[in-house]
């Protein structure tokens, strides 16, 4: 796997710096400045916030992911919330410049002949001259696509506030469904609007635009608007992963939602969930973190359904967090390749390479690894002390937690407050790992590679 590295002379000193941690590094920066900024008097009017708490929330912020220790909307004056959405925009879009940045850096050290063949991915198809202009063209998609979300989203809530805090929350709302962040200025987040159609449909579509990642919507912007010089007409290999894997979970999310909770008694007066309500949390479980329904009334099949989506998470290169689609999708393919005794992994007529293949496999490996030890942790600090009875039934909440946490999702069964000191820093390590990938994050500490001139020889334990 290729593993760029910027070095820097300075006599004889010679440094290398990983792009791996150069992310991590601004994250974590950005996580300590914010912290200092939220602890701040000026940030919270309900109390001055701890410092564990103020790093909490700043991690939760720049890793868009909305997992809540105080109540945005009420805890925080307006410098507080301002800051958090600061940290919001600069995590969204931190994640999708490193991300594409680094895509392309990767295509223009392959060969010619390599490059060749990548003209048929979307990756070929992106050619910006410099860094300057990618990150131009991903902060005006961002802002243009964030503006008319607040447009619409501003008709719905002057209807119920004043037209400057409906302004405000417009904006807000937009920028934090964009960034699949899950803030939100409401304390029940959007159950007041469960039946807003407007509101879903917004939020909504923002949360899966910005789940698409920034390399799917400069293809479906240029074939929207026709742009010139526009290579070929053919969709890329991603691009029709991303859309088919989503639109598959999408439907799959709201068809169960919908089923278990009609058979959930306990939920809306022996009604159930809508069709509006169960299609926003299909979408929203998928790493934003709104809720329109409450989480707490939803059945244990609804809420493992819900863990499931949010494990899977969005797209590479996106606001999104998780395992991603992409890589589901490649997993489903090995599985069936292997069934069929094939020794390729065939995905909608193209062969996928092994190297892609052994990196989905140790994704999603080390996110489960990852997710079991931070559990059995929270387990041991949280619910370890509990009486036998109870312990059964805080391992599906703090599974919740954690995997909202590895999915930057923000959904929550009520735990998040109520962490001790050593959850609350579990929880800010699984953000950042989740923010970053589990991959990224450990390339990034192994040591360099050396180069291997023996091989061993083969031999194969029974397996299966």
């Amino acid at each position: 796997m290729f593993k760029p590295k910027l070095s820097v002379n300075r006599g004889k000193s010679h440094i290398e710096l990983h792009p791996a941690r150069i992310i991590i590094y601004s994250f974590v920066a950005g996580i300590i400045l914010g912290g200092f900024l939220l602890k701040l008097p000026q940030a919270a009017s309900g109390g001055q916030l701890s410092w564990i708490d103020a790093f909490f929330t700043s991690t939760s912020a720049i890793c868009v992911t909305g997992l809540i220790v105080v109540d945005t909307g009420t805890y925080f004056t307006m410098f507080g919330q301002l800051v958090i959405l600061t940290l919001i925009q600069i995590g969204g879009l931190g994640t999708m410049v490193f991300s594409t940045f680094f895509i392309l850096l990767f295509v223009k050290r392959l060969s010619i002949g390599d490059r060749f063949l990548a003209k048929e991915s979307l990756l070929g198809r992106i050619s910006f001259k410099n860094l300057f202009s990618l990150v131009v063209h991903i902060i005006a998609v961002t802002i243009v696509l964030e503006l008319i979300g607040a447009a619409l989203l501003f008709i719905s809530f002057s209807r119920v506030h004043p037209v400057g805090f409906a302004a405000y929350s417009a904006v807000f709302h937009a920028i934090s469904a964009f960034c699949n962040a899950g803030f939100s200025l409401y304390s029940l987040s959007l159950m007041s609007f469960s039946g807003d159609i407007l509101v879903n449909l917004t939020i909504a579509v923002l949360i899966i635009l910005g789940g698409f990642g920034f390399p799917v919507l400069y293809e479906l912007l240029n074939r929207l608007l026709r742009r010139p010089g526009w290579e070929s007409p053919r969709m890329s290999l991603h691009c029709k992963l991303v859309l088919i894997t989503s639109g598959i979970l999408l439907l799959c999310g709201v068809v169960f939602l919908y089923a278990f909770e009609y058979l959930n008694p306990s939920h809306h007066d022996y009604t159930g969930i809508s069709l509006l309500e169960a299609f926003f949390q299909s979408v929203t479980a998928r790493t934003a973190g709104f809720n329109t329904v409450d989480i707490d009334l939803l059945s244990n099949p609804s809420l493992f359904l819900i863990i499931i989506l949010m494990f899977i998470g969005g797209s590479p290169a996106s606001t999104a967090g998780g395992v991603k689609t992409t890589s589901l999708a490649v997993f489903i393919a090995l599985i069936r390749a292997r069934i069929r005794g094939s020794e390729q992994v065939p995905v909608l007529r193209r062969s996928i390479p092994n190297e892609a293949v052994y990196k989905v496999l140790s994704i999603i490996v080390g996110s489960i690894f990852l997710i079991i030890c931070v559990n059995i942790i929270l387990q041991v600090t949280e619910a370890g002390f509990a009486p036998h009875n109870e312990v059964a039934g805080t391992f599906l909440i703090t599974l919740f937690e954690t995997t909202s946490a590895f999915g930057t999702v923000g959904l929550s069964m009520g735990i998040t407050p109520s962490l001790t000191v050593v959850g609350k820093l579990l929880i800010m390590l699984t953000m950042l790992i989740g923010r970053i990938g589990p991959l990224t994050f450990a390339v990034a500490f192994v040591a360099k590679k050396t180069k291997q001139h023996f091989e061993y020889p083969e031999d194969s334990p029974m397996l299966g």
